[in-house]
């Protein structure tokens, strides 16, 4: 389980960030050019670096909880149930 939960963040950290690094620039742009000065974008790479690192470290943690359940199950005894 956490290896799925890795892969599905790295997935969604692979286009999020590029698409919120693209819609971020758009949208100061449009609001520093309502204001007349310049739009100057800067991207904290070591700032997206620590929160994706932060975004996989949370999900493994949050993927222990069900994998643990799921190592306790017993499928033997699930598949005479049903």
């Amino acid at each position: 389980m956490a290896g799925q939960a890795i892969v599905i963040l790295v997935a969604a950290s692979a286009a999020g960030i590029p698409l919120g690094i693209a819609a971020g620039r758009g949208a100061w742009a449009a609001f520093a050019g309502s204001l007349s000065v310049g739009p100057v974008t800067v991207v904290p790479g070591l700032a997206l670096a620590a929160g994706a690192g932060g975004l996989l470290l949370a999900g493994s943690l949050l993927a222990a909880i069900p994998a643990a359940v799921a190592a306790r199950t017993r499928p033997a005894a699930l598949l005479r149930a049903g």
